[in-house]
């Protein structure tokens, strides 16, 4: 079901959603980068890193970034949004509902979910 949101998604909503799992995961990126490149000078090391991450976002698929993104909204959903909805209950008249309720996750920069 996420690969067929993914997929339905228009060019600029796929890179923001992109972006977004790029921002997830910064951290994570950024540990593993000076894990592996401790060597560097602080600006070679800027421009390395400034490279790595425009990889991600330019070839989601090939970097890896696009089962990150997917991976990271399973647990948005799984973890935060299913806890303040029944989605056994889910029609065409909750959808609607639904996809506001998501905008406000993707949109919120600490993944707090204002009460409705």
């Amino acid at each position: 079901m996420l690969w067929q949101f993914k997929n339905n998604l228009e060019k600029a909503e796929l890179t923001a959603l992109y972006f977004w799992g790029l921002n997830q995961k910064y951290m994570y990126y950024f540990k593993n980068f000076t894990d592996e490149s401790d060597t560097y000078s602080e600006k070679k090391f800027d421009e390395e890193f400034g490279r790595f991450l425009a990889y991600k976002i330019y070839d989601p698929n090939a970097s890896g970034l696009e089962e990150d993104t997917m991976e990271e909204l399973k647990v948005l959903l799984c973890c935060n949004f299913a806890s303040e909805f029944d989605l056994s209950v889910i029609d065409e008249f909750t959808s609607e509902e639904i996809v506001e309720v998501i905008d406000i996750y993707c949109s919120s920069s600490n993944n707090f979910v204002p009460v409705l």
